[in-house]
């Protein structure tokens, strides 16, 4: 995937809320550097001209005070963006335009277009429609390693146990299958952590039936002692660690001969940033 920085975005900049926007970008260009997508701009963008203010006048300007160290790192970011040819940028824009024109008017700073299809083109402001990207095109991984490796990036406010990786290769249903909802969980537990739904005091029991209430997702802890005990590990302050939560899918695994669960705590004071920790996904334990 190629991000395509459109000329527009002084115009942008310049229509918002320049200090938190500019740090939003950054950030958002530091994700895209993450996920190993390759930016790129055309030279002409330098050049945009507004109420008789060029762009790169205005980053190379000392006031305000308060913008200059981020207008700094912003025009150093740029500067290792690669170029685009004037035909190909025209080529994106032009498609954009006639095939989208909701996105005329809209604050498109990233154009993200999948290399092999010019026509699958999605336009990108936030954190948040970067995200929801991703996990669009993780519902389409058909690798399992693949995924696995994207998980962390994805969902920042879960903490993927190593043993995920082992556990997906148990999955009673065909993995290409199961993957889109698997997704939905994951993103539904992100989203859950983040909103800080559930209260300290929660036992697993109220934590599990907030998160069914706010998800519509089938959750509860694990009925059986013996098995909660077999969803446990030590951290590294060798404290136990239980995992007995567990979602339940509704789509695919239906067939009580071939269930598949995630299994998760819904976090560990002291342990990594106290996320949600997901150990297992794959069969019924």
């Amino acid at each position: 995937m190629d991000s395509i920085i459109s000329n527009e975005i002084f115009q942008t900049i310049k229509s918002e809320n320049v200090q938190e926007y500019l740090n939003d970008i950054l950030i958002l260009m530091n994700e895209v550097d993450n996920h190993n997508f390759k930016m790129k701009k055309h030279k002409d963008i330098w050049e945009v001209e507004i109420n008789g203010e060029f762009f790169y006048e205005w980053l190379y300007s000392k006031t305000p005070a308060e913008l200059v160290d981020l207008k700094t790192e912003f025009y150093r970011r740029m500067e290792r963006v690669s170029d685009i040819d004037l035909d190909e940028y025209k080529a994106f824009e032009s498609f954009l335009n006639e095939s989208n024109p909701k996105y005329k008017d809209y604050d498109n700073q990233f154009l993200f277009i999948k290399k092999d299809n010019i026509k699958e083109i999605h336009v990108l402001s936030s954190l948040k429609r970067f995200y929801s990207l991703r996990r669009w095109y993780l519902e389409k991984c058909g690798n399992q390693k693949n995924f696995y490796n994207d998980l962390p990036l994805l969902f920042p406010n879960i903490y993927f146990h190593e043993n995920v990786k082992s556990t997906l290769r148990t999955l009673n249903n065909d993995f290409n299958l199961i993957l889109p909802e698997i997704v939905e969980h994951l993103s539904a537990l992100e989203l859950f952590h983040h909103l800080k739904l559930a209260k300290d005091g929660d036992s697993n029991i109220e934590k599990c039936q907030k998160f069914e209430k706010f998800s519509q997702i089938s959750c509860s802890p694990e009925s059986k002692r013996a098995t909660a005990e077999k969803l446990s590990f030590k951290d590294d302050r060798g404290e136990k660690i239980n995992c007995e939560c567990h979602t339940k899918f509704k789509k695919i695994a239906r067939d009580k001969t071939k269930q598949d669960r995630i299994y998760f705590s819904f976090g560990q004071k002291g342990y990594q940033e106290e996320a949600i920790i997901v150990y297992h996904i794959g069969k019924h334990i």
